[in-house]
């Protein structure tokens, strides 16, 4: 493809907006161009991604031109461009401003890049790679609109998106408004993919973010708002509901949530939708189900399918092109209308049968559906009609498919969200599939559509499209297979998880992308295990993912553990890690309770008590009883062993020398120095940010404050460099401590930080601490109307952590203390915030 280019300022000179279309005129050395749309004008306009200097349309306007220019290989078919070079090329375009001129680095090194502007490597809306931009001339420009500075998780799509563009537009405007609109139609009709081109859309109109929450691994109608306040990254509370804890921490957002494959899940997505709705106003709401919520607020968008002679047909090309680049539809166009009319124009049936065109032609394609989609036959179709298309649509396929692919595609149904080859091999081989053979079957099924890959950091990753999912687990129910293929899956995924244990608690950052990747399947084995009430099984599973859930801040563990508390023998871990969530969510009398329980039942020698010891004396910390708190730490700290036992062992050590110093100074030095030692090879980020943040404590009782000011910022710094919320969380609560101190500067600055993080991740010891150090500052500068409305509010919460001198401080304020009482906690927040903030505040 032949690729001309003139000098910079003369590429664009006019473009004139005709009574019936846009003519588009450039001119420059040896380039030049015209065209016309047969469009109206503003359609015209919206086609070609051009930006309009006004609101109306006089005769002649100018209007800002935005270009990309890309080299590359193209097909040609009907007089037009198609292939992945022309889609590259537009989204290039897409991603500049009026009058800029954007050029792909391909291109750019063709040209020798001398009149060009680097503007760095950027993620490009359907562009599976990083795309490398120049800019083609001088002038200043806004960022370029590539998906880097989005916020969210949005995932990013390579594949073109085909029709419904004017849907497209008019769905971003209801979400603009606010709306809840749920997207409804038959599996395969493309509600999924509409999804994600509206949210993209729409998603530079929301500060924070677009949140995509796949809820097709979610069986259980029980765990839906966990899993959405997973992705959200809201904790729980106590004293709110886990659906009224979502509602609280994304008040106030502008934001949109997407809920795709609802399905199976409506009571549970439709009270929680409805939840959200009232609580938060600023929240759109995007869903996908193939019937509605339900909902009173809720405006349901029936997607329709593609219209077989346009849209069809481009889909149909464009996919075929994907699987065979040197596919052309030489044939009868009509064929291929034919095809897309038999297939009722469901995008998942056209895309099945345009990934066979490597192998068939379209004429035999469409013979092939006459002889086995008779139901087409029929009048008047209906959404039943359609979905049977479908079902048949994906009997056709998976009757092409080899034995040996039917069998493994079915054994694949038990995998949740993505999963590698390993997996495939140690759960999906045996019983007539070779070890051997698994590569090459995985292989076939992705050359045929049925499986999907991901290109990770880590490597490939399949990935099942739900409808496929569904279809596969009836067959393997119908084959006899679906009990064992789910103990196999367990089994697999729980020694992924003790591998994964040991290179978390030994560096850290190999186990932490390990649990990233698996989590669901962690969770559907989890699942599994729970169902099979299994103690020894639960215990191995417990053990290997609690202690990572707990620096993710993963609040669904809480549940695992407290249902496996509930078998006539509940496993050791059981206790700890319900135990220690109770903790991090307020309730230290459940958190002792649990946690005394579990000692209670173990053998004094179980290296599964660790986690029990380790919530006892936090618990007591925050009680008040800091003699038995000390025993604890200390406690803990002598039963930390194993392969974990280094890191155990640094951490409580340094909790130890932290609440002993009043008590035993000696002992307190000696653990401290214990604690060093430990850390200095600084192997574990997670657990040396904490210890660091507890030596922190230490350092400051000696009143050794720059040493402590140092071990927190030195935390903080481990904790952000490997983004581990919740050893930042407690770094910055020890920061506090030591600005009430005086030991740092701009001492508000440090409360803020402190309180607004633990409130917005809702790790409430952490807020507690932090809100405990604004109180004992304010006492220091006389503010004691201020402190007492702490003091009233941690008092009446029940969380005994209020030191003698503070509360000595305050005594009589007896006003300030009742008002504190009747706060409830973000009210309160909300109060220290403004007050820190206000003009008389001391900094």
């Amino acid at each position: 493809m032949a690729v001309g280019l003139a000098r910079h300022d003369e590429i664009i000179r006019s473009v004139i907006a005709a009574h019936r279309g846009l003519v588009f005129s450039t001119a420059g050395d040896g380039f030049g161009a015209a065209f016309t749309t047969a469009a109206d004008a503003a359609d015209a306009a919206f086609a070609a991604q051009v930006e309009l200097g006004g609101e109306r349309w006089p005769d002649p306007v100018v209007i800002r031109v935005r270009m990309g220019i890309h080299t590359g290989t193209a097909v040609e078919r009907g007089g037009d461009y198609f292939g992945p070079t022309v889609n590259s090329a537009a989204r290039l375009m897409a991603a500049g401003h009026g009058g800029q001129v954007l050029v792909s680095g391909v291109t750019a090194a063709l040209l020798g890049r001398g009149d060009l502007k680097d503007l760095g490597e950027h993620r490009l809306k359907d562009v599976a790679h990083l795309v490398h931009v120049w800019q083609l001339g001088p002038g200043s420009f806004l960022p370029l609109r590539s998906l880097s500075d989005r916020v969210g998780n949005l995932p990013s799509v390579w594949r073109s998106f085909v029709g419904q563009f004017a849907e497209c537009r008019a769905l971003a405007g209801e979400l603009r408004r606010g709306r809840v609109v749920t997207l409804t139609g038959v599996g395969g009709v493309g509600k999924t993919r509409l999804a994600l081109e509206v949210a993209e859309s729409a998603g530079r109109d929301f500060v924070d973010g677009v949140w995509w929450c796949d809820l097709a691994s979610v069986e259980d109608p029980a765990a839906v708002v966990p899993a959405v306040a997973g992705v959200l990254g809201v904790r729980m509370q106590p004293g709110l509901t886990p659906t009224g804890a979502l509602v609280d921490a994304w008040r106030g957002r502008r934001a949109l949530v997407v809920f795709d494959n609802c399905e199976h899940l409506l009571a549970s997505v439709s009270g929680l939708v409805e939840a959200i709705s009232e609580g938060c106003e600023t929240v759109a709401m995007l869903a996908t189900s193939r019937e509605p919520l339900g909902v009173p607020v809720e405006r349901v968008w029936p997607v329709r399918s593609l219209d077989p002679e346009t849209e069809g047909v481009e889909l149909f090309l464009d996919r075929a092109a994907d699987a065979d680049a040197t596919f052309a539809a030489t044939g009868d166009r009509r064929v291929v209308v034919e095809l897309c009319r038999r297939l009722d124009g469901i995008p998942l049936a056209i895309e099945l049968a345009a990934a066979r065109i490597r192998a068939m032609s379209p004429e035999d394609l469409l013979a092939r559906l006459d002889d086995r989609f008779r139901l087409l036959r029929g009048g008047a179709r209906g959404g039943t009609d359609r979905h049977r298309t479908l079902l048949a649509t994906l009997d056709w396929s998976y009757g092409l498919l080899l034995p040996a692919e039917q069998l493994l595609l079915d054994r694949l149904a038990v995998f949740s969200g993505s999963f590698d080859l390993a997996a495939i091999e140690n759960v999906c081989a045996g019983d007539t599939i070779d070890p051997l053979e698994v590569m090459d079957l995985a292989a076939a099924l992705v050359d045929k559509s049925m499986v999907a890959i991901e290109r990770t950091p880590t490597g490939i990753r399949y990935r099942l499209l739900e409808t496929v999912r569904q279809y596969a687990e009836a067959h393997l129910a119908d084959r006899g297979e679906l009990p064992r293929r789910r103990d196999w899956h367990l089994a697999h995924y729980l020694s992924v998880a003790e591998a994964a244990a040991v290179q978390w608690f030994d560096t850290y950052t190999a186990g932490e992308v390990v649990y990233q990747a698996e989590w669901d399947n962690l969770r559907t084995a989890a699942e599994h295990a729970l169902d099979g009430r299994d103690p020894e099984t639960l215990r191995r599973l417990l053990n290997a993912v609690a202690w990572s859930a707990l620096w993710d801040v993963r609040h669904e563990v809480a549940g695992w553990a407290e249902r496996a508390l509930e078998l006539p023998v509940p496993p050791i871990p059981a206790y700890g890690a319900a135990a220690v969530w109770a903790g991090e969510l307020g309730d230290f009398d459940k958190e002792l309770r649990i946690a005394q329980a579990g000692i209670d039942a173990a053998t004094p020698d179980d290296p599964d008590i660790i986690g029990c010891l380790d919530t006892l004396w936090v618990g007591l910390m925050f009680t008040g009883q800091t003699a038995r708190s000390v025993e604890g730490a200390i406690a803990a700290a002598r039963a930390s062993r194993g392969p974990r036992g280094e890191a155990f062992e640094a951490l409580h050590a340094a909790n130890a020398a932290a609440v002993s110093h009043q008590t035993d100074p000696s002992g307190a030095r000696m653990w401290a120095r214990h604690a060093e030692r430990l850390i200095a090879s600084r192997r574990n980020p997670a657990f040396t940010a904490y210890t660091l943040s507890s030596l922190a404590l230490y350092y400051a009782a000696l009143g050794q404050h720059a040493l402590a000011v140092a071990s927190c910022r030195e935390a903080l710094a481990l904790a952000d460099d490997h983004n581990i919320a919740y050893s930042r969380s407690r770094a910055r609560a020890a920061l506090a401590d030591l600005a009430a101190l005086g030991a740092v500067e701009d001492p508000a600055g440090v409360f803020r930080t402190a309180i607004a993080g633990a409130r917005d991740d809702r790790t409430w010891v952490n807020l507690h601490q932090s809100l405990l150090a604004v109180a004992r500052w304010w006492v220091g500068h006389d503010r004691l109307e201020d402190a007492a409305v702490i003091v009233g509010h941690l008092d009446a919460n029940h969380v005994a952590i209020v030191d003698a001198s503070t509360r000595t401080a305050v005594t009589g304020r007896d006003d300030a203390i009742a008002t504190g009482a009747r706060l409830d906690r973000d009210s309160l927040v909300a109060s220290v915030l403004e007050r820190l903030d206000a003009p008389h505040a001391i900094h």
